[in-house]
């Protein structure tokens, strides 16, 4: 884990010294304050469009600005 925290020492948002963490067998270095996260193992990944009545469905996150929407997306 040393590896990936010499790879990137500081958040590129805020400049903190960011801190390598685990998530089961998964290590990645994270800003403390949560501004940015590096994955140096990412995953493969699948984007969908779904239609339904031939309208597509788009995801939204609470948290994001006013009509700022996503495709369907996830880890495999």
């Amino acid at each position: 884990m040393d590896q990936l925290v010499h790879a990137f020492k500081y958040c590129p948002v805020c400049a903190s010294a960011l801190v390598a963490k685990v998530v089961g067998v998964r290590e990645y270095a994270a800003c403390p304050s949560g501004h940015w996260t590096h994955w140096d193992n990412p995953l493969p990944v699948v984007a969908a469009l779904v239609e339904v009545e031939g309208r597509i469905l788009l995801a939204r996150n609470a948290a994001w600005p006013e009509k700022m929407f996503a495709l369907i997306t996830g880890f495999m």
